[in-house]
């Protein structure tokens, strides 16, 4: 396995890759991303690329255990990690932090063959930037979305179809709660869901999943979506078309929100996806970071909002899809699909329905 770690702006950014024996070319196996905390603003390169790869490998443990791994970081770290320095001290970072992320990537890295697993560094020939990630050409199917353009780069009747994403997850107490939010910026229109025990990166592909739910009722042609996850704009217009020839899975095990992009890869016959990446909690400069930084506020307000104006569209369209099922069967199937709608909004898509007003009986004198 080959785990390829960077720092692009202030995300930290990981890729998994698997090299078969016997095959030239590897396999993708997941890309993930991660802001980088605010405190990090002040960090070296570095400290960001010690605090990237020991990210990488502690989120990707579950699947290198037992295997061995390159790592390939940006940046050369581990003749200074395998080493004993007088001082940890490298930069703005607190010292017990330089030595948590020193010490774990030390650990795995001495690890034999019968530990978790074996570390090796390979420092990339070509450094790494900040560029979407092709796809292999051996992919079967074509990835769900193509990339897009700048958001100042589109003419003013395709911002009418510009939607920004963003999701959010954090603990309260011992409870895991995550909340994902899209806003179309011209018509003010905003959708909004919330949860309990899914990741950040689950609730970003979540809010994609909504607009999507959204533009396929409008019946649009095409839609450009904006969103500061690398994770959730490689998936779309990237990783997709090899996790379809996989069925959705990374070795044996379901892809994160497999039923979600299962859902995306059915809506993409209809509607052209187009996604763009923004880069995360930036000086407004421009209108693109400005809706944005909108978004990202929306998923960490804990207010409660008021009613999305998208909310009657939604819940019109769940209703239909159900059979024209009334309140309970529009609910059933709105719960099925991970639609944030209530019994209320089912009740009254049902009583706005013509075809269901039409099919009522009507009462003999």
């Amino acid at each position: 396995m080959v785990l390829e770690v960077s720092v692009a702006d202030r995300d930290a950014v990981w890729s998994l890759w698997q090299a078969p024996v016997g095959e030239s070319q590897k396999r993708p196996l997941g890309f993930w991303s991660k802001a980088l905390p605010s405190s990090a603003d002040n960090y070296s390169p570095f400290e960001k690329q010690l605090l990237a790869c020991y990210w990488a490998l502690v989120e990707t443990e579950r699947l290198t255990i037992g295997h061995q791994v390159t790592m390939r970081p940006e940046l050369p770290i581990m003749s200074w990690v395998l080493s004993d320095p007088a001082s940890h001290k490298v930069g703005r970072a607190q010292q017990q932090s330089i030595i948590k992320w020193k010490w774990y990537i030390r650990d795995r890295a001495r690890a034999g063959p019968e530990g978790t697993s074996k570390l090796h560094e390979e420092v990339a020939q070509m450094p790494m930037v900040s560029t979407p990630v092709t796809m292999p050409s051996a992919a079967k199917h074509a990835p769900i979305a193509s990339w897009g353009v700048p958001y100042d780069r589109l003419t003013e009747e395709e911002k009418t179809r510009a939607w920004f994403t963003d999701g959010s997850a954090r603990y309260a107490g011992t409870t895991q709660k995550w909340t994902a939010a899209a806003l179309q910026p011209l018509s003010g229109t905003t959708l909004k869901d919330t949860g309990e025990g899914k990741s950040s990166q689950w609730a970003e592909l979540r809010a994609v999943h909504m607009v999507l739910q959204f533009v396929c009722k409008k019946k649009w042609p095409d839609v450009r979506l904006f969103t500061d996850s690398w994770a959730v704009a490689n998936g779309l217009a990237g990783w997709s078309g090899t996790w379809k020839d996989h069925n959705w899975k990374i070795g044996e095990k379901d892809i994160w929100g497999r039923s979600m992009w299962i859902d995306l890869s059915k809506w993409a016959k209809d509607v052209k996806i187009f996604v763009s990446h923004v880069n995360a909690h930036q000086k407004v400069t421009s209108a693109e970071e400005e809706f944005n930084n909108q978004v990202d506020k929306m998923t960490r307000s804990v207010d409660s909002q008021p009613l999305s104006p998208a909310i009657p569209v939604i819940a019109q369209w769940a209703h239909e899809q159900s059979g024209h099922g009334g309140r309970d069967g529009g609910y059933a199937w709105a719960q099925q699909h991970g639609l944030p709608l209530t019994k209320a909004d089912l009740a009254t898509a049902a009583a706005d329905c013509q075809i269901c007003q039409q099919q009522k009986p009507t009462l003999s004198p």
